[in-house]
């Protein structure tokens, strides 16, 4: 406690401490030979009456200082106590930090309601490495909402105490090291990519995606715009276009965009995930059947070696004519048939060694490339006639065979389709879209005449 040097006296104005006790003081012997010299120069009769003033004096003053020494110990008391109090004050407030520090490592039981009864329905809890992506407001792959991902994280529940007393250090999108417990980073180690999930587990994920972003108070802008593009992704007429692969095609452009959506955040390249962007997806259309081809040319040679080899002439080129017009300069994929050539007659649809759609002698939509050409029966080509990749191509016996190997029917690619019954064994399918209700002639992909 530090000592003031001055001190307010009883009447308030601010005087200096005494530093002895008044009461232990003695007044002097004014009548002794020391004060002699003091004593003639006060004002008295004689030397006896100087003696008197010179007591009373000392008395009076005697007497002040007692007072005033009074009403500094009691100051000095008080500020003792108060200083002796906020010390006490600190050390319970330290005191406390302390046992609620302490509180905090010890194990709790929440609260729970005594007038509610077990819900019905038990929802499925997300991870919390889920749970921190969503707090952290960051991209996350939809496996952690999926059935997977609420698998592992049920599994999780049950580990061992051991498990969480390990740790690992991590890499976040951040490319911030963070450490985490050996129970979080180890829950999900079979994760796989957007692209990767199965249609039915690709839905499931992103209603349980929305919902949780929803109740993490997430900006409604920012909600509305995932859930139109998931919706919009899920009812995209390439589901019917595409029935065996535009599911995978659309969920292809899911990944890659909504991570894309994420990195351009706050940034002058960001966009409306919502707008489904019609030439990327018909680039990553054509990125895909192109690499499909590849795959099962690659592992499949003889089934593909149609396709590998350069298209053939159906009929030997004809004899020139001085009398016929100048060659046109319109495109045409194979040589002329010479005009004493037999034109080709529609055989049985099981044997498909020729196809023809239009009327005898006239142009038809080729099965195989969609194109418009007058002899279609022999076409390899791998590609529509847009570039495209090709979905069928000629197999076994120069069957019309689909990217899956199937043999599909040949007459139901004609305008007046097949009149046989499809069956398991008799595909009806668009040879171009896969497209169940039309073949080839009504396919919104061939060759306009």
């Amino acid at each position: 406690m530090s000592v003031p040097s001055t001190f307010s006296g009883p009447n308030g104005a601010s005087t200096d401490r005494l530093l002895s006790d008044p009461n232990l003081a003695t007044c002097p012997d004014y009548t002794s030979e020391a004060f002699q010299g003091l004593r003639g120069r006060i004002d008295a009769d004689d030397d006896e009456a100087a003696i008197t003033f010179l007591i009373e004096s000392w008395t009076t003053n005697n007497d002040q200082e007692k007072a005033q020494w009074a009403l500094q110990l009691e100051a000095d008391k008080e500020v003792e106590e108060a200083d002796a109090a906020r010390r006490q004050q600190d050390a319970d407030k330290l005191a406390e930090e302390a046992r609620l520090e302490e509180d905090k490592k010890k194990p709790k039981l929440g609260d729970f309601n005594l007038t509610s009864a077990p819900s019905t329905f038990i929802e499925a809890r997300i991870s919390p490495f889920a749970q921190a992506k969503i707090d952290k407001m960051q991209y996350c792959l939809l496996y952690l909402f999926g059935t997977g991902g609420l698998n592992d994280a049920a599994n999780a529940l049950l580990s061992s105490a051991d498990d969480a007393s390990s740790f690992r250090l991590t890499r976040d999108d951040g490319n911030q090291l963070t450490v985490q417990s050996g129970l979080t980073s180890n829950i999900h180690k079979n994760m796989v990519e957007d692209k990767d999930l199965s249609f039915r587990e690709f839905a499931l994920a992103w209603h349980r995606y929305i919902k949780e972003i929803t109740r993490a108070n997430w900006p409604k802008l920012h909600v509305d715009v995932l859930t139109q593009f998931f919706y919009g992704l899920d009812t995209h007429p390439l589901h019917q276009q595409e029935p065996e692969h535009g599911d995978k095609i659309l969920r292809i452009y899911a990944d890659r965009y909504r991570k894309e959506w994420f990195s351009t955040l706050g940034t002058p390249q960001s966009f409306n995930l919502a707008i489904i962007n019609e030439a990327l997806l018909s680039k990553l259309t054509h990125e895909y059947f192109t690499k499909l081809h590849s795959k099962m040319a690659a592992s499949n040679q003889s089934a593909y070696a149609p396709l590998l080899s350069p298209p053939a002439p159906m009929f030997p080129p004809a004899a020139p004519r001085r009398d016929l017009a100048a060659p046109s300069n319109r495109y045409q994929p194979y040589p002329p048939a010479s005009p004493s050539s037999r034109v080709p007659k529609i055989e049985d649809h099981e044997e498909g060694r020729v196809f023809r759609i239009g009327a005898a002698g006239g142009p038809t939509v080729c099965a195989i490339c969609l194109g418009i050409h007058t002899f279609v029966s022999k076409c390899r080509s791998q590609t529509l006639w847009n570039g495209s990749p090709a979905r069928c191509f000629r197999g076994d016996g120069g069957k019309l065979t689909n990217i899956n190997g199937v043999n599909i029917c040949l007459d139901f690619q004609r305008g007046s389709g097949c009149k046989g019954r499809a069956g398991p064994r008799h595909i009806h399918e668009c040879s171009g879209c896969g497209a169940p209700n039309h073949g080839a002639a009504g396919c919104p992909y061939r060759a306009k005449l």
